[in-house]
């Protein structure tokens, strides 16, 4: 069997495949005539790759969804609370 060179675009669009598809990794990768191990190993080595370099486009990420780290939700949450509270304060002045 010959080996297949693959460039980092068509393991990522592999990995988007895998992630769709359901199949465990086992049989997504015999289907294909890809070693597992070896498939995890990419698979892992772009994930850490897209982390490093904060690239989350689509075609970069490795997740099917976004995940953010709890104290962004955070953040996010305590934000938005606030500008809740200005807004209702300032409807309450106007009126």
């Amino acid at each position: 069997m010959s080996r297949a060179y693959r460039s980092k675009a068509q393991w990522q669009a592999l990995i988007d495949e895998f992630e769709q598809s359901g199949l465990s990794r086992k049989a997504f990768c015999e289907a294909r005539g890809i070693n597992p191990d070896y498939f995890s190993q990419r698979r892992r080595q772009l994930h850490q790759e897209t982390e490093s370099t904060g690239d989350l486009s689509p075609k970069n990420r490795t997740m099917t969804s976004m995940r953010f780290p709890l104290k962004w939700v955070k953040w996010r949450s305590r934000y938005e609370k606030t500008l809740q509270r200005r807004a209702n304060h300032q409807g309450h002045q106007r009126a």
